[in-house]
């Protein structure tokens, strides 16, 4: 048995093609001419969002470790001292539940049984992921943000001069890591998707070898 999914092949055995798809999805968008908005650029778009905001609430002053004066390596360090790349794992859930694969997994395993499987597959592929995402995030901070900027929110947190510049970037940075990340959160629930299939299904996925 395959992976039900309205949108994907197989090709020499291999599932090809992301699990999560906008034609997988429980809810479909549109925009005002009628078009599909993919979810997953709606969870990108929802995430960046609420992200930046609560940054500037969770902000707390931290020791600054020694780091290049180039804003891309201050953006990288003020992304992972203030761990802002790790809701990657949350919005993989938001997209795999509203896969088809999902629902298949649902029907065999049960709800609570599936969503212990996907979570582990979430986690057990985030570390493939989380450094692209966090470079993206980086790379989007450095195209708004100066390097001395980013040294401060690293150092002072909320109390820094350069909280007021971080909001009014936000947007910007939003949408430049939504444009430069899609991809990524993609291919992340894909693999996740794929693997809880096979653990389900061994014997199916056996077949397809």
């Amino acid at each position: 048995m395959k992976p039900a999914t309205s949108s994907m092949t197989w090709a020499s055995g291999r599932l090809v093609r992301p699990c999560c798809l906008e034609s997988d999805l429980k809810y479909r968008p549109r925009r005002a001419d009628n078009t599909v908005v993919p979810a997953v650029y709606i969870v990108m778009s929802l995430y960046i969002r609420c992200c930046v905001v609560l940054l500037v609430i969770w902000l707390q002053p931290l020791p600054v470790s020694a780091a290049s004066s180039d804003a891309r390596d201050a953006a990288l360090a003020f992304v992972e001292q203030r761990h802002i790349g790790n809701n990657l794992a949350s919005m993989g859930w938001i997209v795999a539940i509203r896969t088809t694969t999902f629902g298949v997994l649902s029907k065999k395993l049960g709800e609570p049984a599936t969503s212990l499987l996907v979570h582990a597959k979430l986690d057990e592929f985030r570390e493939k992921y989380q450094a692209r995402w966090d470079a993206n995030l980086a790379s989007a901070y450095a195209d708004f943000m100066t390097a001395d900027e980013l040294h401060s929110l690293v150092r002072y947190g909320s109390a820094s001069s350069a909280v007021g510049k971080l909001r009014s970037v936000r947007n910007d940075v939003g949408r430049e890591m939504q444009a430069a990340s899609t991809s990524i959160l993609e291919s992340y629930v894909s693999d996740a998707m794929i693997a809880a299939f096979k653990e389900a299904y061994p014997a199916s996925a056996s077949q397809r070898r």
